[in-house]
């Protein structure tokens, strides 16, 4: 099976620009397999992957969490700046508030403490 890079490298898809002035992130176990896997190997600039996005719902530090109701995403244990942001990385919110009103569903990536957390709202 293909990648999906791969599919689009042969279709002369990617710009050789790409593979220079993007940041490709990885987790850390996997840099060196990118580092030497065809087409990933291109890319310039492979960084580690700060935080581990696995889970839904769970704790960001010892005493703090994160849960999902409805669509309010709530921050438990934690006082401060908190920001939330798409998949893509827009900011829908940035402030200190526990309780955060997301218009649509999706995932988001809730930023608190210096932790990162990834929710999904239905």
């Amino acid at each position: 099976m293909s990648s999906d890079i791969e599919i689009y490298e042969q279709k002369g898809l990617v710009p050789a620009e790409v593979y220079e002035k993007a940041t490709l992130y990885v987790p850390e176990a996997s840099v060196d397999d990118y580092k030497e896997a065809p087409y990933w190997n291109r890319f310039i600039n492979i960084k580690t992957i700060e935080h581990d996005f696995d889970g839904v719902n769970g704790t960001l530090a010892d005493d703090v969490s994160v849960t999902v109701r409805r669509n309010e995403i709530h921050i438990d244990g934690f006082e401060g700046t908190v920001r939330v942001l798409t998949m893509s990385r827009q900011t829908v919110y940035s402030g200190s508030a526990n309780t955060i009103t997301v218009g649509n569903g999706g995932a988001y990536i809730v930023r608190a403490g210096g932790k990162s957390y990834k929710v999904m709202v239905k």
